[in-house]
């Protein structure tokens, strides 16, 4: 069974919306000179996705994530 229209359009938001993160993500911390490990684009990435999708503002769900990541991958 294929999903409906709106459930497709919305996963197409999700991921283009996580692109968008993740070219963010790696300009930040290569204006940073950080080298990032490779799985915390992804996790700061789910992470904003999920506060956002919660009602969170994008400012305060950038910060949440950016705070989580620094401590889960210790930068």
């Amino acid at each position: 069974m294929f999903p409906s229209t709106s459930k497709a359009l919305e996963i197409k938001q999700s991921e283009l919306i996580k692109e968008i993160c993740i070219i963010g993500f790696q300009s930040e911390m290569k204006l940073a000179n950080k080298i990032a490990p490779k799985e915390m684009a992804d996790f700061t990435c789910n992470c904003f996705l999920n506060q956002v999708s919660l009602g969170y503002s994008i400012d305060l769900a950038k910060e949440t994530c950016k705070e989580k990541a620094s401590k889960k991958f210790s930068l």
